[in-house]
């Protein structure tokens, strides 16, 4: 699954040119960590830049803003698994108001575990 991401940060300086250049900066660290790190400390498979925009946000005599907005796409992997869902239709509540029933809690668990040596 791919989902488009769009990191940003809003900057005030003294000056709208010293804003841009702070929105630029931020800019360039946002991609420049997320491109570092594109399994996002291993959540996704990867991502893709797909660039940045600047925006003047308005200034007046005592404030200045200006916005980097990066754009990405992250692609995750297992997000939804095919026929994994329930073989039936869940039965109609009586009356259809009802809340669902809360699922059910596991009683038993069985685990296997397999040990493996480095040594060769």
């Amino acid at each position: 699954m791919r989902w488009t991401i769009e990191p940003g940060v809003v900057c005030s300086a003294r000056t709208q040119a010293e804003s841009h250049q702070l929105a630029q900066l931020y800019g360039a660290a946002i991609h420049t960590l997320i491109l570092q790190r594109p399994s996002l400390d291993g959540h996704a498979n990867g991502v893709v830049w797909l660039g940045e925009s600047y925006s003047d946000l308005g200034y007046d005599d005592t404030r200045s803003l200006y916005a980097c907005r990066c754009l990405f796409t992250v692609e995750v992997s297992n997000v939804v698994y095919s026929n994994a869902g329930p073989t039936l239709p869940d039965v109609p509540l009586d009356p259809d108001t009802d809340p669902w029933p809360d699922w059910p809690v596991a009683e038993t668990v069985e685990v296997e575990v397999d040990q493996f040596s480095d040594d060769t």
